[in-house]
């Protein structure tokens, strides 16, 4: 039986949306030493859908175009699963990671990270990321996100369902 999450008032759905904010970082290809290197990655392009299914939970699929300059291992995406500032429960927004591709579908190796109570970082390997762009899809569920409103809560708004989705965290 699913527990009921009741949002403050004065939550706001800008910050639970918060989400859409890139918070990806490149993963560091080891150098020999004394190699001196111009590297740098770009996000050229970033998109999001998220999809809520009848049992309150939201698909959530990133799609990211990244240009990786010099050498690198692939990109880490941070999540943070702190619930809104407000929020009547401290308890970490639940998190299933999906999956990793390419555009295309191909599966790319990853690794979860759990970084305190709150942060996992999903690290997302691409072959040969040096000098050129490359395409990654990330497919994560998050579970308790939706906050209701009761009527009664002394607002002069009827009763309502609020979304939150994991707040975007900087590495």
């Amino acid at each position: 039986m699913r527990r009921q999450r009741r949002a403050a008032p004065g939550s706001r759905l800008a910050h639970a949306l918060a989400v859409g904010l890139l918070a990806a970082t490149a993963l560091t290809a080891s150098a020999g030493p004394g190699i001196a290197q111009d590297r740098s990655v770009v996000i050229e392009d970033m998109h999001a859908v998220y999809q809520v299914r009848p049992d309150g939970d939201v698909e959530v699929e990133e799609r990211y175009r990244v240009r990786f300059n010099g050498e690198w291992n692939g990109l880490e995406r941070v999540v943070s699963l702190r619930p809104p500032p407000g929020y009547a429960f401290d308890e970490p927004i639940g998190f299933r990671l999906g999956s990793t591709t390419n555009a295309q579908g191909e599966a790319r190796r990853n690794e979860i990270r759990q970084d305190g109570r709150y942060i996992r970082r999903i690290r997302v390997y691409v072959p040969d990321a040096s000098d050129r762009t490359a395409n990654v899809v990330i497919r994560y569920t998050l579970s308790d996100v939706l906050g209701f409103f009761a009527a009664d809560e002394g607002r002069s708004l009827p009763a309502m369902d609020e979304f939150y989705t994991a707040e975007a965290a900087t590495a």
